[in-house]
């Protein structure tokens, strides 16, 4: 049903008086769930109706008692009822009027405190989220300051680290004086048992220490060398050869030895390339004092 219909053959009013049929009445009532302008005028036109009933009721509407000054045998007219009771509806519509606007003013209100209910929520919502994301901008902040300490601390120790390397590389472009060169002989049983090691002194200011490990026999086309404190590999190399002495000449930086024993292995690389363990020597370094 639409509002044209409603309007132009007076629906509401029908429908309050009961004067619709079924089939009206029914469509009316589904088109009146999801209208709130036939709402509120269904709701104007009922008030109306009650306070014309109990207007009527407390004898508002009644024509006021006056002496009767009329000839005998003569009627009121009924214009003058008429009149009478329109001027007594009138005086009650305003207080029904006021009665509909405070109730619609009371719905607006509603719906005003609930939007700003909505809008505080929302509100609430943003300030919660605006404080969410200023602690993990805090948490980044904080993070990316102790990253860059880190990386600091990085440089500095590779800025360090290339300083100690420019120095010993140009102490190692210096010529070497006084370097010592220490003989080793192979020890004769596997275990070493009963031979003195031999002890290698050292200046502090001297950079390097030689060993030259004598071979029995040079029959191998290359060798591996391993240094060894306590079962720990200290340096190792291959691909090394003799001399015209069959010695294998090892130059060791000072600062790799600390104080103690130490033990050298060499292998000889077969044809095949396979390993064959030649010779075992041993030492003792002890700084000079």
């Amino acid at each position: 049903m639409r509002h044209e219909y409603i309007e132009e053959n007076q629906v509401v009013d029908r429908y309050l008086m009961g004067r619709l049929s079924l089939e009206e009445s029914e469509a009316f009532e589904e088109h009146l769930l999801h209208c709130t302008r036939c709402q509120e005028e269904m709701e104007t036109s009922r008030a109306l109706q009650n306070g014309l009933k109990a207007a009527a009721a407390r004898g508002w509407l009644d024509p006021p008692a006056a002496q009767d000054t009329r000839p005998a045998g003569r009627s009121v007219p009924l214009w003058t009822l008429a009149a009478a009771a329109a001027l007594a509806a009138l005086l009650i519509l305003p207080p029904i009027y006021l009665f509909l606007q405070m109730n619609t003013l009371d719905r607006q209100l509603a719906d005003t405190r609930l939007e700003l209910e909505q809008a505080r929520r929302v509100s609430q919502q943003h300030e919660d989220e605006a404080e969410r994301l200023n602690r993990e901008i805090q948490a980044l902040q904080a993070q990316l300051g102790q990253e860059d300490s880190q990386v600091r601390e990085q440089l500095e120790q590779e800025r360090q680290a290339r300083r100690l390397l420019a120095a010993n590389l140009q102490r190692l472009q210096q010529p070497h004086i006084n370097t010592p060169v220490i003989p080793l002989d192979a020890l004769r049983s596997s275990a070493g048992e009963g031979e003195a090691a031999t002890v290698v002194r050292a200046q502090p200011d001297s950079g390097w220490i030689v060993l030259a490990l004598l071979l029995d026999r040079a029959d191998y086309a290359d060798y591996r060398v391993a240094l060894t404190r306590q079962d720990e590999v200290v340096w190792q190399s291959g691909g090394l050869r003799p001399n015209y002495r069959d010695e294998l000449v090892i130059n060791l930086p000072r600062p790799m030895l600390r104080e103690g024993p130490y033990q050298v292995t060499v292998e000889g690389m077969t044809e095949s390339g396979q390993e064959r363990r030649l010779a075992r020597y041993a030492f003792t370094y002890q700084p000079a004092p």
